[in-house]
């Protein structure tokens, strides 16, 4: 990594989009991923169900492509030499990016295509997944194991081992993001109801990450940042803190969208509920079964006289 970032020019707007870099493993990962998913869609259509296109050009196009363009282009080919690069990079691939390929529905297109076997592990590992405790601890844990152990000082030494840890972060991320875009088994108003709250929670503890590089006097895998010996850029504890405000704007950002959908989503999770309780209501009454009059109309007031049925 540090061979062959050595000689990086200073980083311009122009410069950029110069400079990309080639990560063998991802781009296998990216082929057999986008491979995997189009035998899936094939399977389903051949069965003579319908898969959106939609869903297919969201996950190769902003899913794949949101992933080779975030992990292998400028802050792919700089991430070795500026921290907030570095910064960028990790909160891309666990929010943005994620989030991107969980809304082409790679759950939903996976059950389809294997239908109709099912594994127990596999369904009590969702039913854990689901859980609106879940997705909102998991990306600042991801940002705390990566930061703040030897992992950071490692994925910048060893191109491999980042690379790896990059797939593995990605994966993380997707499947944690999976129920949240509504791609599982419906899910109850009041489970949403609990992730809203714990949603708003997440805003506080999302910013911890990014608050504890920004206020730290010591820099991160000092004996890596601090033989960085380049003339352009910021000094290397002042790109600490900026890495540190990346990170905590971004994961707020990204926190106030995914209210809003959960919000729909516990709206119509309502409206659902709402829809099956006056449907068995209505068959219940057409069905002969006289339903139990409330109590408030047949309790007998003092002095009044109770009435014939």
């Amino acid at each position: 990594m540090i061979a062959r970032v050595e000689a990086l020019p200073a980083l311009t707007l122009g410069v950029a989009p110069r400079h990309w870099v080639f990560e063998p493993v991802l781009v296998v990962a990216v082929l057999m991923a986008g491979a995997a998913y189009l035998v899936g869609v094939h399977r389903v259509r051949t069965r003579g169900e319908q898969w959106p296109v939609a869903r297919t050009a969201t996950f190769l196009v902003a899913g794949l492509g949101g992933f080779v363009v975030t992990s292998m282009s400028v802050l792919g080919a700089y991430h070795g030499r500026l921290f907030w690069a570095y910064a960028l990079r990790l909160g891309l691939l666990t929010t943005v990016v994620p989030a991107l390929l969980a809304a082409g529905r790679p759950g939903t297109l996976l059950r389809a295509a294997t239908r109709p076997r099912r594994t127990a592990f596999g369904g009590a590992v969702w039913r854990g997944v689901e859980s609106p405790l879940v997705a909102p601890l998991v990306v600042p844990l991801l940002f705390a194991w990566v930061l703040f152990t030897p992992v950071l000082g490692a994925t910048l030494r060893h191109d491999l081992l980042d690379q790896a840890v990059t797939l593995l972060v990605l994966i993380i991320s997707v499947v944690v993001l999976l129920p949240l875009v509504g791609d599982g088994a419906p899910a109850t108003s009041l489970s949403i109801g609990v992730g809203v709250m714990v949603g708003i929670l997440e805003l506080i503890i999302d910013a911890i990450p990014g608050l504890l590089v920004r206020l730290r006097t010591d820099l991160l895998a000092g004996d890596y940042w601090g033989t960085i010996h380049r003339p352009w850029g910021p000094p290397a504890i002042r790109d600490q803190h900026i890495a540190g405000q990346v990170l905590w704007i971004l994961a707020d950002l990204i926190d106030l969208p995914f209210l809003a959908i959960l919000a729909v989503r516990w709206v119509r999770a309502d409206a659902r509920e709402a829809a099956v309780i006056d449907r068995t209501l209505d068959e219940a009454t057409t069905g002969g079964e006289e339903l139990l009059t409330p109590w408030w109309l047949t309790e007998q007031r003092p002095g009044q006289r109770r009435r014939r049925p």
